[in-house]
Order: C-alpha cells, then sequence, then structure tokens
C-alpha cells in the first residue's frame, strides 16, 4: 500500500468520522448541558425526551459505521506509523486517536448508552434518560474532538511532507 492511499484513506475516515459525530451533535444542541449536569434547569424535560426520540431513529445506524471508521483509522494510522518507524507526528496521531477510542469505549460505557437508547420509550423515568442522554451526548463530543484532531493533525501530516 503506497503512502498516498493510506493517506486518503485516513484523510476520508476521519472526516466521515467527524461528519457522523458532527450530526450528532447538532441533533443534541439543546440539551448539551445535561454533559455536565443532569439536573439542569435550563434543559427541560421534553427537550430530552426529543432528542431521545431522535437519537432513536439514528443511533441504530451509527455504531456500524463508526466501526468501519475506526477499523480503517486504526488499519491506516498503523500502516502509516511503521513506515514512520513508530516516532514523530504519525505516532501522536495513533495514540491520540487510540486513547479516545478507547475512553469512548471503555469507561464512557458507549455500548450500555447505545442499548439504554435503543430499548427505552417514551415512559423512562426522567432522571434516568437526562443522566443517560448526558452520559451518551458528552461520549458524542470525545468523538467528534477524536476525529477533528485527528484529521487536523493528519492534513498537517500531508502538508508537512508536501513542503
Amino acid at each position: 500500500m503506497n503512502e498516498l492511499m493510506i493517506t486518503t484513506a485516513l484523510v476520508g475516515a476521519f472526516t466521515a468520522g467527524t461528519v457522523l459525530f458532527y450530526a450528532l451533535s447538532v441533533i443534541e444542541t439543546g440539551t448539551r448541558r445535561l454533559m455536565r449536569n443532569a439536573e439542569d434547569a435550563t434543559v427541560s424535560d421534553a427537550a430530552a425526551r426529543e432528542v431521545l426520540v431522535m437519537l432513536k431513529r439514528v443511533v441504530p445506524r451509527f455504531p456500524p459505521i463508526k466501526g468501519v471508521v475506526v477499523c480503517i483509522a486504526l488499519i491506516g494510522l498503523s500502516a502509516q506509523v511503521s513506515r514512520a518507524g513508530w516516532v514523530g507526528l504519525e505516532g501522536a496521531i495513533l495514540v491520540l486517536y487510540v486513547g479516545l477510542v478507547a475512553w469512548i469505549v471503555g469507561p464512557r460505557k458507549i455500548k450500555q448508552s447505545v442499548r439504554f437508547i435503543k430499548q427505552s420509550d417514551a415512559d423512562v423515568p426522567t432522571h434516568e434518560l437526562r443522566n443517560e442522554l448526558g452520559r451518551v451526548i458528552g461520549s458524542h463530543h470525545l468523538g467528534l474532538l477524536a476525529n477533528v484532531l485527528a484529521l487536523v493533525l493528519q492534513l498537517w501530516v500531508i502538508l508537512s511532507t508536501a513542503v
């Protein structure tokens, strides 16, 4: 695999990940404050329930897409880092991306949050809804951060090698 194919695949994967998480961020706009405080009075229960309904429509489709993005990113970053001798900016991108994705999957328990969204209905207790929604919104923003940072750094790698 040549360097151009690797960097093109990585830019594509990080762009797709950025778009995916940005779309989720737009859906969650009115409820972002739940990330920091599930009891925030500025977020109405109706707004939280509305976001849950919207997420129920889109979240079941996202894990397979995100899985493809993560696989392409890990394979591409591993190839890129091995070509660079496991040092430099390429290595930093790999560590950053893997670290943030691992944090989302591990301690943030995104699988549990996705299950909650898929299985919840309109009768879910408000306290539980606000807590879980806050956690999933935080995870989505970490995913956005991981992909945006990786994309910007990947573009930096491309520009620095073109000069």
